[in-house]
């Protein structure tokens, strides 16, 4: 028990502290990877838009990481709580949906930018093929 102003207060069960234990590992997990993305950005000397054009990265690794630690969840509830329901890590199970769909975004934009490139790279050297074809074709006459 614990002395309150208010009088004598029931200790609280050692549940709730796994549970913010289990609320925590998501927000821990995307502290320690968005850090280790900036630092090693800054060690590298790349710039803020050199860095948003690699968020790719980022999305794939905040999405291993959640994968990884969503991973732990079925283990520790099988082998360790008997298949309690109670015993999943709902934040950790609920951080995958945003990661997931941040990382399809991402890939699509990427996939979308590379395919433009090499589509606007494409149109280039047959222009250029193109423009040599002319020009033999008019030597060739003369």
């Amino acid at each position: 028990m614990v002395r309150t102003p208010i009088g004598l207060a029931r200790r609280a069960p050692a549940r709730d502290v796994r549970v913010l234990e289990c609320s925590a590992a998501g927000d821990v997990l995307e502290v320690i990877i968005r850090a280790y993305w900036m630092l090693d950005a800054l060690s590298t000397g790349r710039t803020a838009d050199q860095r948003k054009l690699e968020v790719a990265k980022l999305r794939s690794m905040l999405l291993l990481g959640h994968t990884v630690a969503t991973s732990g969840t079925p283990v520790k509830t099988g082998l360790v709580f008997g298949m309690n329901p109670a015993a999943l890590n709902y934040p950790q199970l609920l951080a995958m949906v945003p990661a997931t769909i941040a990382w399809l975004k991402e890939s699509i934009a990427r996939e979308q930018r590379i395919g433009s490139a090499l589509e606007a790279e494409w149109l280039a050297l047959i222009a250029e093929d193109n423009r040599v074809n002319d020009q033999s074709a008019t030597c060739r006459a003369h």
